[in-house]
């Protein structure tokens, strides 16, 4: 009963299908999907600008309000400031001794889509140069790892995997680069830029072709001299659950060692992964 409204879009059919039945059994004020194009086009970005249009429309009639371009333009260089620093973060991983291990990061990334964007920036500012000030991680006997997979939110779970030998230095999660990877541009239309920022960050299975998103590992592979790959897909994704088959004969050809990990939401049969990720 604290909710004033549910804010969605159509990623999957599971999303889809839990904003149809929100409605008629939360009973909140306010209930809005947002409409998402499945590829990266003049037209499809012209269409999503569109559907953003909408929805700040819906939200100024709905609760009164009037949401200016100024006051976009400022929130835009809130959020782009908050991007900025965990980019600086992230790049500490590059390091041959990275001073910050994956679950501490995805800690800190974690928190940053809880609390309030100009708290948390001036939280992550003294975070960074507490971090910058560490001695690194020796990696002579570690494994450099690259985690991939969809929504991850359990520090643990990376913990684990770290445990066992190895360190994850580069993520391409929903809740790691994906979330603050580009910024928006903060010149002209500040609507058209939040709706170009969205459509072109890196992408997700549900984002059609997968050439850009192979490139990427690729790239985040060689960048951050990662030794392996951990995919970590939750159970019952079916983007993630194909996509994987695509990934995995990818790295194959590179030869790339892959250890594909089915998971559930909570952290859940962790003797058994933890022998899965030793042996790895």
């Amino acid at each position: 009963d604290y909710l004033d409204g549910f804010v969605t879009l159509n990623s999957c059919d599971h999303v889809r299908r839990l904003y149809d039945v929100w409605g008629p059994s939360q009973k909140t004020r306010f209930n809005f999907i947002i409409p998402l194009p499945h590829t990266i086009t003049e037209a499809s970005l012209a269409y999503f600008h569109q559907e953003l249009s909408r929805f700040k429309e819906a939200l100024e009639a709905s609760f009164g309000v009037s949401i200016t371009p100024e006051a976009l333009q400022e929130a835009i260089r809130v959020y782009n400031r908050t991007r900025s620093l965990l980019q600086r973060l992230d790049d500490l991983r590059k390091l041959d001794s990275p001073p910050i291990t994956g679950a501490e990061f995805l800690e800190t990334v974690v928190a940053g889509t809880i609390l309030p964007k100009d708290v948390y920036n001036e939280m992550l500012e003294g975070f960074l140069r507490e971090v910058e000030s560490r001695p690194g991680i020796p990696t002579d006997e570690r494994v450099r790892l690259l985690l991939v997979g969809s929504e991850l939110d359990d520090p643990a779970y990376v913990q684990m995997i770290e445990d066992m030998g190895g360190l994850v230095v580069a993520a391409d999660l929903c809740t790691s680069s994906k979330y603050f990877w580009n910024l928006v541009e903060e010149n002209g239309d500040p609507l058209l830029a939040v709706a170009r920022r969205y459509l072109t960050r890196p992408e997700c299975p549900r984002m059609r072709p997968a050439r850009n998103r192979l490139r990427r590992l690729r790239d985040m592979r060689q960048e951050r001299r990662v030794d392996a790959v951990v995919m970590a897909v939750i159970k019952f994704c079916n983007l993630y659950g194909e996509d994987s088959i695509i990934v995995r004969n990818y790295l194959r050809r590179l030869g790339i060692p892959l250890l594909q990990l089915s998971r559930e939401y909570n952290l859940g049969a962790v003797g058994q992964m933890r022998t899965r990720v030793e042996a790895f």
